[in-house]
């Protein structure tokens, strides 16, 4: 049999599935790239945005119930998609399913982080909630400057901002039982307090990766990121004998 795995790739705030495009040409063949699509957007834009990140983990659970029960996979989320992946393997494990081969975190502090899971970014007057978007770097000066686009993005924006900026992180859950890579850009505002908070998250292997860049520092390191999430993904399914 070929070896074969499949990825639940989760994106960041305004994201969508076509968020991974680039990175579906560089991943070799046996990965199969999941890209899930947010309610609100994409070939879901008739649907209600969600801005509580606990509905939201429900909906993308629906959504990748036949691949968590078709096999093995990992999953792989960046930014708001880091903190939504670690929902969605939690759930999973709470509802006894299989569990991800590893979880590839980027983007992100850890949940207990009280530095970003504090701000209220998606309650400010436009104008500074544009300046927000601006300085993360995550849009294209050409979209911000599109008035029709800014007005289709603003509020898939805050309602994301606000899924995450409202979650609470509850101590007393449990860690996983996992493998964690956790990437972040070298020019991020995180701290490396905030980053090794991911610790508290799993009793399995957790590596910290740091790759040049801001925030979106993804864009730029598609081939080292695939080669980041190639090897342990490698590594699992020779354990797993699939061979």
């Amino acid at each position: 049999m070929d070896k074969q795995i499949r990825l639940i790739c989760l994106p960041y705030a305004g994201g969508s599935r076509y968020s991974f495009r680039e990175f579906q040409k560089s991943f070799p063949s046996f990965i199969e790239l999941i890209a899930v699509e947010y309610p609100g957007r994409g070939a879901r834009f008739s649907e209600p945005l969600l801005s509580d990140v606990n509905e939201l983990v429900d909906d993308i659970f629906l959504q990748v119930r036949k691949v968590v029960e078709g096999g093995h996979y990992a999953v792989y989320g960046h930014s708001m998609g880091g903190l939504v992946g670690w929902l969605l393997a939690r759930k999973i494990a709470a509802a006894a399913m299989q569990a991800p081969l590893h979880l590839f975190i980027s983007g992100t502090a850890g949940p207990a982080s009280k530095t970003g899971h504090g701000k209220k970014r998606h309650l400010l007057p436009r104008a500074e909630f544009l300046e927000e978007i601006r300085m993360l770097a995550g849009s294209p000066d050409e979209v911000m400057k599109d008035t029709d686009l800014v007005n289709y993005y603003e509020p898939i924006l805050r309602s994301d901002f606000k899924a995450c900026e409202c979650y609470r992180h509850d101590p007393s859950t449990a860690p996983l039982q996992l493998p964690f890579t956790v990437i972040t850009g070298t020019e991020e505002e995180l701290t490396e307090d905030e980053i090794r908070l991911w610790e508290q998250e799993t009793t399995g292997k957790i590596n910290f990766i740091r790759l040049q860049g801001n925030h979106f520092f993804i864009m730029e390191q598609c081939v080292a990121m695939t080669e980041i999430i190639k090897q342990p993904l490698l590594s699992a399914l020779d354990r797993c004998q699939v061979f």
